[in-house]
């Protein structure tokens, strides 16, 4: 048996390294309205795109060698021409999955097909290559899965957005977002992810940016306490109000060990609070 056909797969290979663009995954990184359930995600140029589920190619388009820029803003101001220009510049494919769904591969790089319109397609064929044509800042794979919204031929409605997509709930995610969450580092793991992968997957991942929610453990509160112990010891050393008892000398000698083991403890403490994770 192939790849299980109820869910799409992601786009493109699993040791491709990729970043996150606009998606649905952050309220303010989303695309407008119909689109907001779309993915932007940011790939070297050349990556092979898988077609996501298995159809029928309805529309192909890879005849702009019209590149983005990341000035693309500043190329395009305030001209509504440019800003037209851009977008038609943009290669892509539609496939329609027979299901009342079609999904479409935005910004493909010039000639970058490996498809003709009419031709079948399975689920996991490379059916062309990412790139940065048209209405792009920056080399990335728009994606979306999108139903109409109006009675018609898709080829013209999903280009005046008489669609809207649909959310998406990729087979084989969760590999992608691990790596994803692995290439960000100590303590900079995006928990908007975590949160996603949780609500979207039903599944926990572990994230550095998020501490542990059930609270510190038994040592970290022992380190804290010892530690607030012994700078209140070297407080009261210090400022003379144990100078009846033990002298003038005294007191600055048992201030400086306390002050120390203060410190020591403190330091200790900081390190068991950040090598505390959290698992959702």
């Amino acid at each position: 048996m192939g790849i299980n056909e109820d869910k799409p797969i992601v786009p493109f290979p699993e040791d491709v390294e990729f970043g996150l663009g606009m998606n649905p995954i952050k309220d303010e990184w989303r695309h407008p309205e119909k689109a907001k359930y779309a993915w932007d995600f940011m790939l070297p140029e050349n990556t092979p795109l898988y077609a996501t589920k298995s159809g029928k190619v309805l529309q192909v388009k890879v005849d702009s060698n019209l590149q983005g820029s990341e000035k693309l803003d500043e190329i395009i101001g305030t001209d509504p021409e440019m800003k037209k220009k851009f977008k038609e510049g943009t290669n892509f494919i539609i496939i329609d999955h027979g299901d009342g769904t079609y999904s479409d591969y935005e910004h493909l790089k010039y000639d970058g097909s490996e498809v003709v319109e009419g031709e079948d397609v399975v689920k996991g064929q490379v059916i062309g290559y990412s790139g940065n044509t048209g209405y792009s800042d920056a080399p990335h794979l728009h994606f979306e899965i999108f139903e109409l919204t109006k009675k018609g031929d898709p080829k013209h409605l999903n280009k005046i957005r008489k669609t809207r997509s649909i959310p998406v709930n990729f087979k084989n995610m969760i590999p992608y977002m691990e790596k994803l969450v692995d290439r960000f580092g100590e303590n900079k793991a995006p928990s908007d992810i975590v949160d996603y992968l949780a609500s979207m997957y039903g599944v926990g991942l572990e994230s550095n940016a998020k501490t542990d929610k059930k609270g510190p453990g038994g040592l970290e509160k022992i380190t804290g306490i010892v530690s607030i112990i012994s700078f209140a010891a070297s407080l009261l050393f210090l400022t003379g109000i144990t100078g009846n008892i033990t002298g003038v000398s005294k007191n600055n000698f048992y201030g400086s060990i306390f002050t120390g083991l203060g410190l020591i403890f403190a330091g200790f403490w900081l390190f068991l609070k950040n090598s505390t994770k959290t698992k959702k």
